[in-house]
């Protein structure tokens, strides 16, 4: 899933398939919506992509007209999925962000390769080119996403001892603090205000102690926040302002905070995200928009109030005849 703005978003998925080919999709879907995620409208996906195994499994668009589908192969699109074309030559991406009025890309140079090397391109040209005097990436580092002329990338924990790299629209690399001794999540929400959510115990058994941070200046100095609940395991962040996040648990809950991390609470039908969420982004500072991880369940999901209240749709079967899904309402 990957949203622009409010009203326009782009999905990437696969048929679900039941009894003997229950492991062979048949091929891609990729469909685009322009109000919300209300009604969808099936679009062009490249061909050469067969089955989930050939590593499509990402779609990031940066605008409304320009986005990428990335895995094994990288394509292109330039005018909202109209066309695409393989762009990767040679290199494999494996992270994709916007900002500064660019397209930033963390890519192994070589298939081969650990090491990630950033690239760039302008959005109106994408064509990727290496960045000068940027670091040298070990294998686990990603783009923290945001919007502005930040840039952030974080690492794992054991490389570096756990940093996240932060640079002016690409310019001088800068060391910063990562508050999290162990596995975390992250999110951005304006050029200086960072969010986090950290492990501090694992028990096992689908629950962990976590902890939340927050950083107004740029990842530099971080504040100790509150304590989501422990059931679950941590998922992706969102942030919306420095006050509205909300955390996706990977046993299927949202935690939501309205006071940057502070107090949370559970909001959500368990029973939709009883396998967990796949994907939740702001899309403003109050518009909320997420799928579960179990996609036989074909959901969609928003909220209005930046995550306090959720209203859930479901898409139809899609057959490939069909170029149009309104969304049925389930809650």
């Amino acid at each position: 899933m990957s949203f622009v703005n409010t009203n326009t978003g782009y999905l990437l998925g696969y048929p679900a398939t039941t009894g003997a080919n229950a492991f062979i999709a048949p091929g891609p879907l990729l469909a685009r919506t322009d109000d919300g995620g209300r009604i969808w409208h099936r679009v062009p996906v490249p061909k050469r992509i067969q089955t989930v195994n050939d590593g499509a499994s990402t779609v990031h668009f940066l605008t409304q007209d320009v986005g990428f589908i990335i895995g094994r192969r990288t394509y292109l699109t330039t005018d909202g999925a109209r066309r695409w074309r393989r762009v990767d030559r040679g290199l494999r991406i494996v992270d994709l962000n916007a900002a500064a009025g660019r397209v930033w890309a963390l890519t192994h140079p070589c298939h081969s390769c650990h090491d990630l090397i950033l690239y760039a391109a302008a959005l109106s040209h994408p064509r990727l080119r290496r960045v000068p005097h940027a670091p040298r990436f070990r294998r686990g580092a990603r783009f923290i996403d945001g919007s502005g002329d930040e840039i952030y990338v974080v690492t794992a924990p054991k490389e570096h001892r756990g940093r996240i790299f932060r640079s002016y629209r690409g310019g001088g690399w800068t060391r910063q603090r990562e508050p999290c001794a162990s596995f975390g999540s992250f999110a951005a929400w304006s050029d200086a205000g960072v969010a986090a959510v950290c492990n501090v115990i694992m028990f096992g058994v689908g629950s962990e102690t976590k902890r939340a941070y927050v950083s107004f200046d740029g990842a530099h100095s971080w504040t100790r926040r509150g304590a989501p609940g422990e059931s679950g395991y941590i998922g992706p962040l969102a942030a919306g302002s420095s006050n509205d996040w909300v955390l996706a648990e990977e046993r299927g809950a949202f935690l939501t905070t309205i006071d940057d991390g502070a107090h949370w609470a559970y909001t959500g039908p368990a029973a939709v995200l009883g396998q967990g969420v796949g994907d939740t982004q702001f899309t403003d500072a109050d518009h909320v928009v997420a799928i579960p991880d179990f996609t036989p369940n074909r959901v969609f999901m928003y909220s209005d109030d930046a995550g306090l209240r959720w209203t859930v749709h479901r898409f139809p079967k899609w057959p490939r005849h069909r170029t149009e899904w309104h969304l049925r309402s389930v809650s």
